[in-house]
């Protein structure tokens, strides 16, 4: 923290916070003392809790608000997250601290891998090779063609998370019928919940995981770069060169 605005009490200049406030990309962001509409205010942050795993806060939240509240899936029961970059991975880890049985779909040898290694029971390279009669699908890429394959997967009754978003091309074809006969549920999964509907508690939890080891999640972090080198940073990211790049202003 560099600076205190007037009035504020219980923070000093030099405590280390984690903010989730827009501004990611510029030198200085500032935070509201307490809880917003849109931010969480400062989260207090261990002075030993390494760089590597502090960045995850937030995104790990996120990813435990689509496995708990939007999965709705728990221990023993079958969970596939389609997508294996550095956000499908986080999901892998958060259905696993719940106790789910995880299969990892991401066509990436390597991503596969590092699922395994970070608790998925199995690791398939193609939704085609996954088995069905899943409790729940989290999907987390932005394809819409992979809806339906993933409704497809779901046992009666399940849920399909749609984690990503969809950029210019949001739309999708589905069987209503078996939506409606099979009372299977399409939901979305934004941030740690959109407003009204936000979850703030998976702030501590993540932090909680993080400060553990639970979610060891630095294993995800693949380069540093500054603000001059955030265009590369992203092109390694779609040509699948890295997974979490820290960005240091």
């Amino acid at each position: 923290m560099e600076v205190l605005g007037p009035g504020v009490q219980g923070w000093e200049v030099g405590d280390r916070v984690y903010g989730d406030t827009y501004a990611g990309y510029a030198e200085f962001a500032a935070l509201p003392v307490g809880p917003g509409a849109w931010s969480y205010g400062p989260l207090r942050l261990p002075e030993d809790l390494a760089l590597e795993r502090a960045v995850f806060v937030e995104p790990f939240a996120d990813c435990l608000h689509a496995v708990v509240d939007q999965a709705r899936v728990g221990g023993g029961q079958r969970l596939i997250v389609v997508g294996g970059g550095q956000m499908g991975l986080q999901l892998v880890v958060a259905a696993v601290l719940r106790g789910c049985e995880v299969a990892l779909v991401e066509p990436n040898d390597e991503r596969r891998a590092l699922g395994l290694e970070l608790g998925a029971s199995r690791a398939v390279p193609d939704l085609a090779d996954a088995d069905g009669g899943a409790e729940a699908v989290i999907l987390s890429v932005g394809v819409g063609g992979l809806v339906e394959r993933c409704v497809d997967l779901v046992a009666p009754g399940g849920r399909v998370v749609l984690f990503s978003g969809f950029g210019d091309a949001p739309r999708a074809e589905l069987d209503l019928d078996r939506l409606h006969y099979e009372e299977i549920a399409v939901v979305g999964s934004e941030w740690i919940g959109a407003p009204p509907n936000q979850r703030r508690g998976h702030y501590e939890a993540a932090l909680d995981a993080l400060v553990s080891g639970q979610a060891p999640l630095e294993r995800l972090v693949t380069g540093r770069c500054g603000l001059d080198g955030l265009e590369d940073a992203f092109a390694d990211v779609q040509a699948l060169r890295g997974l979490k790049t820290i960005l240091m202003p």
